[in-house]
């Protein structure tokens, strides 16, 4: 095992150095919206201002949840370096290596393989929709999506070990997604959120039945079975399950015990509440520069930063959603501006993930990503029928969903729906340890 987990992070890295390589130069990038800056610019970058004096003569800029990262942008200025050194080190060289580690883990928590986990970040970083914004400078929102994809693997460890840092670490990862590109952290704050109510959800419901497997639990666990615990929640319906600890004294000759263990048990449901409300308090707390002065000012659905009109709406179609493809993307490179039909090797892919997410429907963690991979194609398709009014009705009612002009940033969605779905269908395809080979 130990010698599989360094051939796993040799070919992660191999492949990060095959594919950027370029990225880890210190040479001048500048290509559709990615801006060349001297360091004279970078330090402006420290100013607290609306108006932001870097471009032209100056232009308003209400973008400010960037403000943490500008300031960090403008430290690079004042120690003389340009932009092609702060780009490098803060956008380029971390995503190279994040937007395959990041998912990596996230998958191996999930589906406990490290092949099958390679294999899913695989799908996720080589997404149609990830090669096609890079060709046009948006690694902002890539990187924004990395962070956002490690808070959601610190959310899962507070579910499953229930410990407050997980809590903290999981808010402030958000946040710093934010920093970069705000509507990456809202997509991935409803799935981060979405996955701690589910999980809550389920504690509260299965809160009495834990009583009624008692007896079962204290039966030996054979070689390469396991057990499934009601209203254990996500974690203890996933494989292995270790035995539960001793009854209490007393529970065998008049449940004295079952009273004592109730009462540990809805304690622990309601620190998982608790924990889950730092999550958020967290977030939102190292956003409050922005959100406060905003939401003072009734300006938080009407500015323009997220009051522009809809784009798009002949290029975003259900088959490119279902199949994770990027309108533009022509399966082996991007005509902008051209609706491309779909590769015929992603509708396999398409079908695959979907054969994954059966496979492994035994498996809470692969159901919850199902839904989220029909949710992301069901606003990936923007206006396109079915229920095509019903994203004309999310951007004019839901709050903060009019910065998505374009349905395009909800593939996100669906790329990490369907790494799961292949890990779950590699991992079910592999030997299981114990199997006749």
């Amino acid at each position: 095992m130990r010698y599989q987990k360094i051939g796993i992070f040799s070919a992660l890295c191999i492949l990060v150095i095959i594919t950027y390589y370029r990225w880890f130069s210190f040479s001048w990038f500048g290509l559709g919206d990615w801006n060349i800056y001297f360091s004279e610019n970078l330090r402006e970058f420290s100013l607290l201002s609306l108006w932001n004096t870097s471009l032209g003569f100056g232009v308003l800029d209400v973008i400010v949840w960037k403000i943490p990262y500008s300031l960090l942008i403008s430290l690079f200025g004042f120690l003389g370096f340009d932009s092609n050194i702060s780009d490098k080190f803060l956008i380029l060289i971390p995503l190279a290596f994040f937007s395959l580690f990041a998912p990596f883990i996230l998958l191996k928590k999930i589906v406990r393989s490290n092949i099958s986990a390679f294999i899913g970040a695989f799908i996720f970083a080589y997404s149609s929709y990830f090669l096609a914004i890079h060709t046009h400078g948006h690694q902002h929102l890539s990187m924004a999506s990395v962070w956002g994809v490690f808070a959601l693997y610190f959310c899962i460890r507070l579910v499953e070990e229930r410990r407050i840092e997980w809590a903290v670490l999981g808010g402030m990862i958000l946040a710093i997604s934010g920093y970069y590109d705000f509507r990456f952290a809202y997509i991935f704050f409803f799935i981060c959120g979405g996955f701690l109510l589910v999980s809550w959800v389920k504690e509260v419901r299965g809160e009495n039945m834990k009583v009624k497997s008692r007896e079962s639990s204290s039966l030996p666990l054979l070689k390469g079975s396991t057990r499934v615990i009601e209203g254990e929640g996500f974690v203890s319906q996933m494989g292995k399950i270790p035995l539960n600890p001793p009854f209490p004294k007393g529970e065998e000759d008049g449940g004295e015990g079952d009273s004592i263990t109730m009462t540990g048990e809805r304690k622990n449901v309601w620190n998982l509440f608790w924990m889950s409300t730092v999550f958020v308090l967290v977030f939102a707390g190292l956003n409050v520069f922005w959100i406060l002065p905003f939401a003072t000012a009734g300006a938080m659905s009407e500015n323009a930063g997220v009051g522009r009109d809809l784009f798009g709406n002949d290029y975003f179609e259900l088959q490119e959603a279902l199949f994770l493809s990027h309108p533009f993307w022509t399966g082996y490179g991007v005509e902008w501006m051209s609706n491309q039909p779909t590769p015929w090797w992603l509708t396999i892919l398409g079908i695959l993930a979907f054969a994954g997410f059966w496979v492994g429907r035994k498996n809470p963690y692969v159901v919850f990503f199902a839904l989220i991979a029909l949710i992301g194609i069901f606003l990936g398709k923007q206006v396109d029928p079915p229920f095509g009014n019903s994203y004309y009705w999310l951007y004019e009612n839901l709050p903060g969903f009019n910065a998505f002009r374009e349905a395009s940033k909800f593939y996100v969605l669906i790329a990490l729906g369907y790494s799961v779905g292949l890990a779950s269908l590699i991992n079910w395809l592999l030997p299981k340890e114990g199997s006749e080979k």
